[in-house]
């Protein structure tokens, strides 16, 4: 009996070394996997940064009934934008955990949020998923984007800019105004999206009222005085 006791606790003492091991195995390789330790910071010290300009995994169940899988949420544990972006972008931008859903499911699920009339159901990007990603999206269209061609639109940007999808737009506005009652893409303001429809049309976002928010299209070639581009930050990018 006294030999399986010593048995038992070596085998206690060895399980307690294996997670250990692990742990520092995780703290050194975490930096090499993810990018050095300052482009990485934590969800509480984003939250602190942002205040209420983040969405999170509550936002995603509370809103849209999604539960992250316990692979997303290991991989998404850490924010990959550093402090000094956060700081940078925490009032003209909305950090947001966008899960795996579809423009199509988004209007399932929150239909009051969007304008009634809604023709592009059927076009491939209102059913992309996508999968579960940080974003870092401006609030509205880039500062001397607009009364340009899509061309001009995108050399608007900076080298850490990139324009956002049409699913990556409309759950951040859509959800952050659930969150917050604050309309982004707010009337009389229409962004282009990274989005074109089967026919080569550009995918729009905006005139968000009281109505809802408006998702439409047309052929990037238009030049008006309200209709701009989206942005979202790359993840890392330099402030």
């Amino acid at each position: 009996m006294a030999q399986y006791q010593e048995v038992f606790k070596l085998l206690a003492v060895f399980s307690v070394l294996v997670v250990a091991s692990l742990f520092i195995l995780f703290a050194v390789l975490k930096p090499v996997i993810f990018g050095p330790s300052d482009s990485l910071i934590s969800l509480l010290r984003a939250k602190r940064i942002m205040g209420p300009n983040m969405l999170d995994v509550i936002d995603a169940y509370e809103w849209f009934g999604i539960e992250l899988t316990f692979a997303e949420r290991a991989r998404l544990q850490d924010v990959p934008f550093s402090a000094r972006v956060l700081k940078r972008c925490k009032d003209t931008h909305v950090l947001a955990l966008v899960p795996a859903i579809s423009v199509n499911e988004m209007r399932k699920g929150q239909p009051s949020a969007f304008f009634p009339a809604f023709h592009l159901a059927d076009e491939p990007f209102a059913n992309e998923r996508g999968s579960a990603r940080w974003c870092l999206v401006r609030k509205a269209s880039v500062p001397s984007s607009t009364e340009k061609v899509v061309s001009e639109q995108l050399n608007v940007l900076d080298a850490g800019e990139v324009s956002a999808s049409a699913r990556i737009a409309i759950y951040i506005a859509i959800t952050h105004f659930l969150a917050t009652g604050e309309r982004i893409f707010a009337e009389p303001l229409y962004a282009r999206c990274a989005d074109s429809t089967a026919g080569g049309e550009r995918v729009l976002v905006g005139y968000f009222d009281a109505f809802g928010l408006r998702v439409m299209s047309d052929w990037g070639n238009r030049r008006a005085w309200n209709v701009g581009m989206t942005s979202m930050r790359k993840c890392n990018a330099p402030a």
